[in-house]
């Protein structure tokens, strides 16, 4: 089995490569956020979009890996367990 030094400590490469990554996005929602305009879809949905271009890059990569979405200040409740505004 090879074996690496990694800060100090030995670290076989087996378990260097089960580690998680995490990737929470912290997106405030303003009022400007949500306009849709003529020049394209709402800033909103573009980085819905983003992130959910990144979520499916690390499927791909690394199915163990977690990636959140946090959306505040927004007026009602977003749920995506629910499909009704608590």
């Amino acid at each position: 089995m090879y074996h690496s030094f990694l800060e100090g400590e030995l670290t076989t490469v087996q378990q260097f490569r089960d580690q998680k990554d995490a990737i929470l996005f912290l997106i405030r929602v303003s009022d400007s956020m949500v306009h849709i305009t003529d020049e394209g879809p709402s800033a909103l949905k573009t980085t819905l979009q983003c992130a959910y271009e990144l979520l499916l890059q690390k499927i791909i990569s690394n199915p163990k890996d977690m990636v959140g979405i946090v959306l505040y200040g927004t007026v009602l409740p977003i749920s995506c367990h629910s499909s009704n505004p608590a």
